[in-house]
């Protein structure tokens, strides 16, 4: 992942910025991977301040959560409602989320329909809780 500030081509310093697919959070109701993300993107931002976050979801249903705010952290909401925005990625593989949000890595909390640029960083997670809710799928 980034974890250094990159010089641009003037000499001057630029904050790597991360997009991150906040899709989940705008849930009626939160699943677990949901609540993970939560939990996992209110306290990132705090823990690496040298870092810049795009927190990025649609205005069909917008999030309004303060306790996410921080100083490093810039909610963006796309103009498209969610199942429109997969539809287009499916078909024609844009928009590039990491290019509407000028950011050089993408991260996934939960797995959603994408389309990146060629040599953009992405990041996801990967969680099963599958176990909370049915406890005999643990083997």
């Amino acid at each position: 992942m980034v974890n250094s500030t990159r010089q641009q081509n003037d000499g001057s310093s630029r904050t790597p910025t991360i997009a991150v697919d906040a899709r989940c959070l705008a849930e009626t109701y939160r699943s677990g991977v949901g609540e993970s993300a939560y939990h996992l993107l209110r306290r990132l931002p705090w823990l690496t301040p040298r870092l810049r976050y795009r927190y990025l979801w649609t205005n069909h249903r917008p999030v309004r959560l303060p306790e996410l705010a921080a100083p490093n952290v810039e909610p963006l909401a796309l103009p498209v409602p969610s199942k429109l925005l997969n539809a287009t990625v499916r078909l024609v593989h844009r928009p590039r989320l990491d290019r509407l949000a000028a950011a050089q890595v993408v991260f996934l909390p939960s797995l959603q329909s994408v389309a990146l640029a060629p040599r953009s960083g992405l990041a996801i997670s990967l969680a099963d809780l599958s176990f909370e809710r049915s406890p005999e799928f643990i083997s």
